[in-house]
Formats: C-alpha cells, sequence, structure tokens
C-alpha cells in the first residue's frame, strides 16, 4: 500500500466512489452516441457558399469548427476512458460483495428516483430488520466495500 493510502478517509471515498457509478455508467452507455454526434458535426454539410465566406466577419469560422469539434471528440474519449478506468477498478470490487451487501448499497446510494425515508423503508421490507440494524448492516457493507476497493 503506498502511503497515500494511509492517508485517506476510505469511507468518504468509498461513498463517492458507489455515487460516481451511476454516471460512469451511463458515459459508458453513451459513447458510441456521443462519438456518433461528434462525426456528424464533424462532418455535417455546410450551407455557406464560396461567397458567403468572404463576407463572413471571421473567415476561419471552419477551421474553428474543425477544431471545436476535435476538442470536443478529445473531451468523450477522455471521459470514456476515464469510466472504463473507473469500472475496471470498481467492478470487482462490487462484484466481491455479498448480494445482501450490494442490495443495501444499491438502495442507499445508487438509486435516484426515492426519497431517503422510502429507501430505509424498503430495506426494512426487504431485510427484516429494525432501522438501527439496518444503518450498522449498511454501514458494514460500506467497510468491506472500502476493504476490496482500497485494501486494509
Amino acid at each position: 500500500m503506498t502511503i497515500s493510502l494511509t492517508y485517506i478517509d476510505k469511507r468518504a471515498a468509498t461513498i463517492n466512489a458507489l455515487k460516481d457509478f451511476n454516471s460512469m455508467r451511463r458515459i459508458i452507455d453513451s459513447y458510441p452516441y456521443d462519438t456518433e454526434e461528434v462525426k456528424a458535426f464533424l462532418t455535417g454539410t455546410n450551407t455557406t457558399t464560396p461567397v458567403q465566406l468572404k463576407e463572413q466577419s471571421n473567415p476561419r469560422a471552419t477551421e474553428n469548427k474543425i477544431a471545436a469539434t476535435l476538442d470536443l471528440a478529445e473531451v468523450v474519449e477522455k471521459r470514456y476512458q476515464q469510466a472504463v478506468a473507473y469500472m475496471l477498478w470498481f467492478k470487482p470490487a462490487w462484484d466481491g460483495l455479498s448480494e445482501d451487501n450490494r442490495y443495501l448499497l444499491t438502495e442507499f446510494f445508487l438509486r435516484e428516483d426515492t426519497s431517503r425515508a422510502d429507501t430505509l423503508q424498503r430495506v426494512i421490507d426487504y431485510l427484516g430488520f429494525e432501522r438501527t440494524a439496518i444503518y450498522n448492516r449498511r454501514d458494514q457493507a460500506i467497510t468491506t466495500l472500502a476493504r476490496l476497493l482500497f485494501g486494509n
């Protein structure tokens, strides 16, 4: 383990990693569409005629459009590569959790469509434990995931 990992707040880092999961999955899922959009923008037909080009205040508008599109393509690619690297790091640890731990962490950190009270009630109904026990189990799940992500 490196020195820097000794001082990292592994619990907070684990929670942040959980919160990033949906975003990273969306980036990976939308990558083919994003790259097609960039290509379409770059190769789109230009309706400007040569006479209109001379009248433009910026004679390099087409060059600027191409440069901006290439910059956007680079951003899309870099974002995708970061998401893939995240998944290669996160997914093995996630898969190493028990089904109950994955359920708890999914309900508390990955679901975006419910309130905290609804989440708690759903987890209580599913696991059949009281509120305090649910929070204790959630904390244990975070600790287990942190250990899998960062080591001891």
